[in-house]
């Protein structure tokens, strides 16, 4: 399948060389040998034949000139920099990426392609809903409709709008034309009943009814126990609830992540009568957030609207807030 990739990325070449020299200049060199294999130690191993050829074919482009059709492609470098963002978000509960997800392609709103190295499928990602779609058995596929693409739709390339279709630059992305059949694939249904019962949750807090919230609450930490955001809304509504030992023990694992846990953990412990604990913690909040300021002798703390409130009960308790 890797010659195949060579094959289909000559023909979208030479459509390019033809219609768009300027997109095709901008193409970038493939990647270098010493690069794909320290990609693949990187993934573990992970980095397929087809994975492979497309990153040696090239190595991204040079600068915005979509040679997808509306979507840029990533360089090695940028794939698996993206790749690591995307692991890294721990907070939403709808986060799913997958190790062996490698983004391929950006549309510069936040959304891409990307292959699953361990199925060899490529799958269009809305980060919006954290959704995936089904375009292509595999990157070869992929490819074959980007060629069908842009020899059935005839873009034109102008260098101040970029890709033209019938003389309009605000023109639907192709794979809205039919050319990619999205399927949306449910990848984690979890997230999503999380999603679900935080919602409902919260939708009871508001209400007032603050039992069937803490019942959802629990459903949703019981589901997934290492989530934050589930831990730090039951945290909030046991507070409410009165119950401060099952709200520090919520807020514990969601200190480092989350400064406003240290907001709250300050106002729990001082509710439960437990001063120090609680200067303790708003200090820290105000170490992480807030801005110290020398006005004319005078310091001033700034930051988002919770250090107006901590600055507040800090003095209250006669706190020395002046840095030094």
């Amino acid at each position: 399948m890797s010659e195949r990739i060579d094959e289909l990325w000559a023909t979208l070449e030479a459509w390019l060389a033809e219609h768009a020299p300027p997109v095709a200049k901008n193409l970038n060199p493939g990647a270098s040998e010493e690069a794909l294999a320290a990609a693949d130690e990187q993934l573990g191993g992970a980095l397929n034949a087809e994975a492979r050829a497309w990153f040696a074919r090239h190595d991204g482009e040079a600068s915005e000139a979509d040679a997808l059709l509306g979507d840029q492609l990533y360089s090695l470098e940028d794939a698996l920099a993206q790749r690591a963002s995307l692991l890294a978000i721990k907070t939403d509960p709808l986060s799913d990426w997958q190790p062996s997800w490698l983004p391929l392609a950006t549309d510069h709103a936040g959304n891409c392609h990307y292959v699953d190295l361990a199925s060899g499928n490529v799958r269009d990602f809305d980060h919006e809903g954290w959704e995936h779609a089904h375009i292509a058995e595999s990157l070869a596929e992929y490819l074959e409709v980007v060629v069908r693409a842009f020899e059935e739709t005839g873009p034109e390339w102008d260098e101040d709008e970029g890709w033209l279709v019938d003389g309009d630059c605000d023109w639907t992305p192709f794979e809205d034309r039919d050319f990619f059949p999205l399927e949306p694939e449910d990848l984690n249904p979890a997230a999503r009943e999380l999603a679900e019962l935080l919602g409902q949750a919260r939708g009871r807090m508001s209400e007032g009814d603050d039992e069937g919230a803490l019942k959802l609450f629990d459903q949703a930490v019981e589901l997934q126990p290492q989530d934050l955001d589930a831990r730090f809304a039951r945290a909030r509504a046991r507070f409410k609830h009165g119950d401060h030992d099952g709200a520090r023990e919520d807020l514990q694992p969601c200190l480092e992540l989350n400064p406003e846990a240290l907001r709250v953990l300050g106002q729990v412990n001082l509710a439960a009568g437990d001063t120090d604990a609680a200067k303790q913690a708003f200090e820290r909040y105000l170490d992480k957030v807030a801005t110290r300021t020398d006005f004319f002798g005078k310091i001033e703390i700034s930051g988002p609207p919770g250090v107006e409130l901590v600055v507040r009960l800090l003095e209250q308790m006669g706190a020395d807030l002046s840095g030094s």
